[in-house]
């Protein structure tokens, strides 16, 4: 790791035991710090009890790149408690700058995060997106599955629904996932709007939403 050498000597002697480093570290502020810490959040050999006290000492220090950094990991970090956390930061401010950032993954090949992003994008209370997530209700993926070891022809059906044809070579699956994480999402942002994965419903709605209705002011004759 590449922190820098004041914040590397805290860690260091926090490692040996010493509780008054750990309160030392916990007390900074200068922004100057912030690559550091956030190089020491990204780094998956801190442990859990450390990365969790790196996201509570930039969130003291604020600023665009502990928002992007934030967002980074609330989406991708392998760490349940990382994410949330980050998440929780994220919802007390800053939404729609993290929403923003929270938009490029909802086009992910990964369907984990895109249901982590919608579900993201529900919690900064920002609609902005409301499109994006409607175009992201229903994804496809495709992922290489092992051919049968006998050489002939081998068809059946993925876990999800996807075709599988093919001998003893890999062979390409398409697969159709309906993220959860973002139809709640949508729940959060339009209360009592629901039309579950149906997205031809979804965009019906959104446009006509969207599209000024005409107003007639004549009298009544």
């Amino acid at each position: 790791q590449t922190c820098a050498l004041p914040i590397c000597q805290l860690r260091g002697k926090i490692d040996r035991g010493d509780a008054k480093a750990l309160e030392e570290l916990k007390d900074i502020r200068e922004p100057a710090a912030g690559r550091s810490l956030v190089e020491l959040l990204n780094d998956k050999r801190e442990p859990s009890r450390m990365r969790m006290v790196y996201v509570d000492i930039l969130a003291n220090i604020g600023g665009p790149a502990v928002v992007s950094a934030f967002a980074h990991r609330a989406i991708v970090d392998d760490d349940d408690q990382v994410r949330d956390r980050c998440l929780d930061y994220l919802a007390k401010g800053a939404n729609r700058h993290a929403a923003r950032l929270f938009v490029r993954y909802l086009k992910s090949d990964n369907p984990k995060l895109i249901d982590r992003a919608g579900t993201a994008i529900g919690m900064m209370e920002v609609p902005d997106y409301t499109l994006e997530m409607i175009n992201a209700l229903v994804t496809k993926h495709t992922r290489i599955v092992g051919g049968d070891s006998g050489g002939g022809m081998g068809i059946g059906f993925s876990s999800n629904g996807g075709l599988s044809v093919g001998g003893n070579k890999p062979q390409k699956v398409v697969e159709t996932n309906r993220n959860e994480g973002v139809l709640r999402g949508l729940a959060a942002l339009h209360p009592g709007i629901n039309y579950l994965y149906d997205v031809d419903r979804w965009r019906e709605w959104w446009v006509y939403k969207t599209t000024p209705q005409e107003i007639n002011l004549r009298r009544s004759e």
